[in-house]
């Protein structure tokens, strides 16, 4: 039976996220989760984090490849925390072996869609706005000791520093240990180096690539502890 993929967004009001010292947010969010209710959880196995940004405006890709190792079929809730003025703007899910944009449909049909195309075995693969900026994402089927991969994009405009520039954050933190873990940062027109405030690790700098400055971290068993923060400093004027 052909696969089809239904998406709603459901706006509630934003939680304000405090600032901190420097024009940085707190980092209360966490990084995406799959939640389920089997006794063996459904792990991230792999991660790959794809961060553009360009006139104060970034947008991040993030394509995960979750591990179900339980010996049925699940249903599951990927939870996805944003900071403030932090939205999705596109989400894939995986049908076939190939990647399926969303379709959105509006709040009221939601509910009563996802029922309906669970029933007929298609993968609904529902996203919704939950409480402050958090969103979920309703996924069947994940494969009995299998795969499911999944991308969200989200965009946001960067906050201002004190000091004259844009700061970007990320959590970077939670419970797997990857198998495979790939961040990548592009910054557009930028006259100035970006300054790593904290990542990955300490090879992950930005050079500059043509006209674009690009730090990238790559590891194998790797287990995210660290959040990332950047700056993007302006010339003095």
């Amino acid at each position: 039976m052909q696969k089809t993929i239904l998406s709603t967004l459901l706006f509630a009001s934003a939680v304000l996220l405090p600032a901190a010292r420097g024009g940085a947010q707190q980092l209360t969010e966490t990084m995406p989760r799959m939640k389920t209710t089997t006794e063996t959880p459904v792990s991230l196995s792999k991660l790959e984090i794809d961060i553009h940004v360009a006139g104060g405006i970034a947008y991040t890709t993030y394509d995960m490849l979750f591990r179900n190792p339980n010996s049925r079929m699940l249903e599951g809730n990927l939870e996805i925390p944003l900071s403030d003025g932090e939205s999705v703007i596109g989400y894939q899910l995986e049908v076939n072996g190939a990647m399926r944009s969303g379709v959105v449909v509006d709040k009221a049909k939601a509910r009563e869609v996802f029922e309906q195309i669970v029933n007929r075995n298609v993968d609904p693969g529902l996203i919704e706005k939950t409480t402050g900026n958090n969103y979920r994402i309703r996924i069947y089927p994940i494969p009995a000791e299998g795969y499911k991969r999944v991308t969200v994009t989200t965009q946001q405009a960067l906050r201002r520093t004190t000091d004259h520039g844009y700061i970007y954050t990320m959590p970077l933190t939670g419970p797997d240990k990857l198998d495979n873990f790939c961040l990548k940062a592009n910054v557009y027109k930028q006259a100035l180096k970006p300054e790593v405030v904290s990542g990955p690790g300490r090879n992950f700098v930005f050079d500059r690539q043509g006209d674009v400055y690009q730090a990238v971290f790559e590891s194998r068993n790797y287990r995210l502890e660290k959040p990332l923060s950047f700056i993007l400093p302006e010339a003095a004027e």
